[in-house]
């Protein structure tokens, strides 16, 4: 989920690009070095770092945060994994991957097709499914499966039976084969995925200031034009989630009061507008339920069936 401290800690990344613009082993824009980070500073630790010609810039949000919820929550699809388990007829006979012919099994032959391999790489999450005799089976692949043991599960969960419906009996696992007995064939099988989502649950505008602490105002000076740059090129900081903040602009104020101290302080002033998320996992549908009825106006003794490919 997103939150504030992801928000802080977008902004200090960009904060360090900024001022390192050739990567934190080389020197950053000031010649010297610059700590940046979330919060407040500790004091002694700013003050030694100041008398050293060091500066600081603390990303802080000094309160004043509203709720800007427009719309109602819902899930947005990140992307879909990849499919990398394959199921494959142990003799393909020429007929297409997937094909499925409800109240019909997909012959090889003349004689039912009843072996089923596994194939390809195991990740979760996915899901192999096998439709036998109108009826699906599946089983959620796990950490720590083979190819072997994925087998074994299909098998096991034909064997077994789904809620509500008969299983099997007698399907086995050979090696990477799901075996169905004899008399029994698959009508259809695949592989499914999904994708990770999140859903925003409200929105809110927060105030963050990036706090530049230096010794010198020329020092002071060149750190906040390259904050200012950087953050003006970059209306949207990308967060951990995947979302992005909108980031707009509202001033900047520099501060001499402490200057007896050497202490030269200027706030950059922004808010910032981002979403609470919270996430989850869509599965992709293997297989659905449909019912079918022979049309009233034909006879019952009528050749009446339905094809899907899947």
């Amino acid at each position: 989920m997103a939150g504030l401290y992801d928000v802080l800690n977008a902004m200090a990344a960009l904060a360090v690009a900024a001022l390192y613009p050739a990567g934190t082993g080389q020197p950053s824009v000031t010649g010297r070095t610059v700590s940046v980070y979330p919060g407040w500073p500790l004091p002694d630790r700013l003050d030694a770092d100041l008398a050293a010609g060091a500066a600081h810039v603390s990303v802080y949000p000094p309160g004043g945060s509203r709720n800007t919820t427009r719309y109602r929550p819902e899930a947005v699809e990140l992307g879909l994994n990849p499919h990398t388990l394959t199921l494959q007829p142990a003799a393909m006979g020429g007929l297409p991957i997937g094909q499925a012919v409800i109240g019909t099994s997909l012959i090889v032959a003349g004689t039912a097709l009843n072996k089923l391999r596994v194939g390809g790489t195991v990740t979760v999450p996915q899901t192999v499914t096998a439709i036998v005799e109108k009826r699906a089976y599946a089983y959620a692949v796990r950490a720590g499966d083979g190819l072997e043991s994925v087998a074994e599960g299909l098998a096991q969960a034909i064997a077994a039976g789904v809620p509500g419906g008969p299983g099997i009996p007698g399907t086995v696992a050979v090696g990477r084969e799901v075996v169905l007995p004899p008399g029994h064939g698959y009508d259809a099988y695949r592989v499914g995925t999904g994708s990770p989502t999140v859903t925003a649950l409200r929105q809110q505008e927060e105030r963050v200031s990036l706090v530049v602490w230096a010794s010198t105002p020329a020092q002071r000076g060149r750190i906040a034009d390259a904050l200012d740059v950087a953050f003006a090129d970059t209306p949207f900081l990308a967060l951990a989630d995947q979302t992005a903040a909108r980031c707009r602009f509202a001033g900047r104020h520099l501060d001499d009061g402490q200057q007896l101290r050497r202490l030269y302080r200027e706030d950059l002033m922004f808010t910032v507008d981002y979403s609470t998320t919270q996430q989850d996992f869509a599965h992709e549908i293997a297989s659905v339920g449909i019912g079918s009825k022979a049309p009233p106006d034909i006879g019952a003794d009528a050749d009446f069936s339905i094809r899907i490919d899947v």
